[in-house]
């Protein structure tokens, strides 16, 4: 039987233990094997925090990516190094890109996205979360 694997887990800051067991209790109740976790936006020191814990404390169930990034920052490249390289950190996760972007403004230039806080390219579906496993 192959196991399930979610790529996408969020960990919430309320009740952080209750919140972790409840998690596991749910990924053992429908077959999932092994989680990515990270943080919610908010409070991003905090919750990667949450992720990293969960990690240590089950490291065969949860795999950390930080939510450590903030596009305008201009030290964001030196700084997502340092946190990468601190060991179990797996990847980088939860990149939002918004049409006020001036990249993705320029890649999706087709006229039709403008109108959305969160677009997706025309050709296919965009889900940047990037690591290894």
């Amino acid at each position: 039987m192959m196991a399930i694997f979610d790529g996408h887990v969020h960990l919430s800051d309320e009740k952080p233990e209750e919140y972790v067991e409840a998690l596991l209790r749910a990924m053992d109740r429908n077959g999932v094997g092994r989680a990515i976790v990270f943080a919610v936006q908010e409070d991003t020191d905090a919750a990667d925090s949450l992720a990293l814990s969960a990690h240590k404390r089950w490291p065969d169930r949860f795999t950390p990516f930080t939510c450590e990034l903030d596009t305008e920052d201009p030290q964001m490249a030196e700084r997502l190094d340092e946190r990468l390289s601190e060991g179990d950190w797996r990847g980088l996760g939860e990149i939002f890109v918004t049409t006020n972007d001036p990249v993705m403004t320029y890649q999706m230039s087709d006229g039709k996205t403008g109108e959305f806080r969160y677009p997706v390219p025309a050709n296919g579906p965009l889900d940047p979360h990037f690591g290894e496993v």
